[in-house]
Order: C-alpha cells, then structure tokens, then sequence
C-alpha cells in the first residue's frame, strides 16, 4: 500500500515549486549509472526497495529488495574504476554495498559497528573519488546527539568497523554529502535550534574544514528564522554548483562554489 514518486522540474531562479513535498509519498535519494542510463533511486516508509529506472527504454527495471521494513534513506556509486558495479545504501540501521551486475547485497554493516554507535542512524552515502572509501553520515534526527561522518574501505565485509572522519559541532546534524572533483567533502547540516541557521560545510579529503557556509532567508517559504531551511540533500549539477533540497526553504537552493552565494 505504499507508494513512492518521483518528479523532474527545470531548475529555474525565482520560480518553480514552492510546496517541497509530493503527493503520495516521495522517494528519497537517488544516483545515476552515466555509463548504462540507469537511475537507481532509494525508497521511503519501510518498502525497502532500490527502484531502477532505465532512461533508454524509459521504464523500471526489476528493483533491489533489501529485507522487510527497511526504510531507505540515500544512496551513491562507485566509479569508472570498477565499471559502477557497486552501490552503497543508507538505512535507518544498515550500510549496504550492492553489486549492480548481480543486483545482490555483499556486504551489511549496523549501526553498532560505527564509532558512534549508540543511537547513530545512518543517513547520508558518498564513495571519495579514487573509490577507496565509502563515506556516510549519522544522527541525522534534531535532538538525537552527537552527529559524525564516518567512513569504511568499499572493500568491507559485513564485520568491518568504521574510521570517523568528521564530528559536527554541538547543536548540528549531519545529513547528505558528496565528493567534488578535486577531492573535497561537502555536507548539509541542521541545527536543533531555530534560531541558529543551518549550514553547508567543506572539508577536504582528511577531515579538515576549510569553509562553513549559512543559509541564507528563504524568498518563496517563511521559516521559523534566517536561515532555518532544514537540508537534507545536495549534488553537484553539470554547471559545477551544489544544488540542495530543503524541507523548509525553497525546495531546492542553488550554492555558487565561486562567488559563495545562494539562490532558489
């Protein structure tokens, strides 16, 4: 009885949507195969499912069914490296790696693997750009403690442990992430306080941050206070820039990586 939906809009600045939610349920992250066409997209409300979507046939394929109940929350790729053979999944419990040739899971590691492991949900998934590590964040709940970003060899089997690679500052959350071109980690963050606005980071491959970016007000949605967007997700568009849903803000706000600046 669950349905999942996704929607595609031309990005446009000053218009589109200005309602961010979907009738009917939304699915949640998604990756793309540019090699076979293939959209592999994430599933909400414990369908627990990767739906594929074939842009050449223009149809889906048979989805990955991971067990019963799991609520998929992000979703990334491996590289030109291996052919994109292998996704890495982000449930409320689990990190998965599955093979796209077999469409099988390899490996699962839980949550009480993690260096923070004590009510630590997983949510965002990235592979760093030499596809030697598979990066992921945790605690991305408001008001559910300490926040990390985390990291295991794509080479894991279901007993390997993880190395943190960042800790947010007290008060914010972590959510999506991903890798830039030249080796850089970006993420979302928001904060358990109204009042203080939710934030972009920038760390470079070690963990060092090297740029901490606030959101600016909303111009279509009213917020609680300036910069109190709620991010959930980011990705990089053909044009070079960070593109970010929010659950409060505007839907999706654009971050110029090269004059710094925000628009929606």
């Amino acid at each position: 009885s669950n349905t999942a939906r996704t929607d595609v809009y031309q990005y446009s600045s000053g218009g589109g949507l200005t309602g961010c939610s979907l009738p009917g349920g939304g699915g949640e992250g998604m990756v793309v195969d540019p090699t076979k066409n293939l959209a592999y997209i994430a599933t909400c409300c414990d369908v627990g499912q990767v739906r594929i979507y074939d842009y050449n046939l223009a149809t889906f394929l048979t989805p990955i069914q991971l067990p019963a109940g799991e609520d998929i929350l992000d979703i990334s790729i491996s590289g030109p490296a291996d052919n994109y053979g292998f996704i890495y999944v982000s449930t409320y419990k689990n990190f998965y790696k599955i093979s796209t040739t077999s469409r099988s899971v390899v490996a699962t590691v839980p949550k009480t693997s993690l260096v923070n492991n004590t009510t630590a949900d997983f949510w965002g998934s990235a592979v760093n750009n030499n596809n030697t590590r598979a990066f992921f964040s945790t605690n991305w709940k408001k008001g559910s403690g300490t926040s990390t970003i985390e990291s295991l060899p794509t080479t894991f089997t279901n007993t390997s442990t993880s190395t943190l690679f960042a800790t947010a500052p007290s008060g914010f959350h972590y959510r999506g992430i991903i890798f830039d071109a030249t080796g850089n980690l970006w993420a979302v963050a928001a904060h358990d306080n109204n009042s203080v606005p939710d934030r972009i980071y920038k760390y470079n491959s070690s963990g060092t941050l090297l740029n901490t970016y606030l959101f600016p007000t909303p111009i279509a949605n009213s917020v609680p206070a300036t910069g109190k967007v709620d991010p959930y997700d980011l990705a990089f568009g053909p044009d070079q820039n960070l593109y970010v849903t929010t659950f409060a803000g505007d839907c999706v706000t654009k971050f110029n990586v090269t004059n710094n600046t925000f628009s929606t």
